[in-house]
């Protein structure tokens, strides 16, 4: 993910918003396990790179995120790499000890 200018964590925020959807700051930083303002400094170099959009809405003025088309263009650049590291991560546990990683993160995320 190095090449691609990315971090992890930018890279699931793109991941996260491909599908159309816009949420908020805070929605995204619960869905991702960060805190609000952890977020917000992850999307602001993100924001000044074209990748994502932020505006107000609603009656609260709550900030929604949501993917730009170079955004998306980046996120499909990135997913073939995403999906060759998880295949190289998955090649070094047997499928027990992924179940069980995958079981301890759930509970993490709960």
């Amino acid at each position: 993910m190095r090449d691609t200018g990315l971090q992890a964590t930018q890279y699931s925020i793109l991941a996260m918003l491909s599908d159309g959807e816009r949420l908020s700051i805070s929605e995204l930083a619960d869905d991702l396990g960060l805190e609000r303002t952890s977020m917000s400094r992850t999307l602001r170099p993100m924001e000044r790179e074209g990748l994502v959009a932020l505006s107000s809405e609603g009656f609260r003025r709550k900030r929604a995120i949501e993917l730009t088309a170079a955004g998306f263009s980046r996120y499909q650049e990135c997913l073939p790499l995403w999906r060759t590291a998880q295949a190289r991560f998955a090649k070094k546990y047997s499928p027990e000890q992924l179940n069980q990683l995958h079981s301890l993160l759930a509970l993490i995320g709960e």
